[in-house]
């Protein structure tokens, strides 16, 4: 299982890195159309869900090395 966790780490970890890369995408290409508005929603709304899967993951590996 252990084993398992970590190829899904490497994942998530792979995930995060690109969607840190999203947000600066899009703060780029934003900031040209729009500079009053800076609020990016989408962008906020997958770190929150990057965030839960991180949490999510960190709690499974916690709990496959207590049992």
């Amino acid at each position: 299982m252990q084993s398992n966790i970590q190829i899904q780490q490497d994942a998530v970890d792979q995930l995060a890195e690109e969607a840190s890369l999203v947000r600066q995408l899009v703060i780029r290409s934003r900031n040209s159309v729009n500079t009053t508005i800076r609020k990016h929603p989408d962008v906020d709304r997958l770190d929150a869900e990057i965030k839960a899967v991180l949490t999510r993951l960190d709690n499974i590996r916690a709990q496959v090395v207590e049992r």
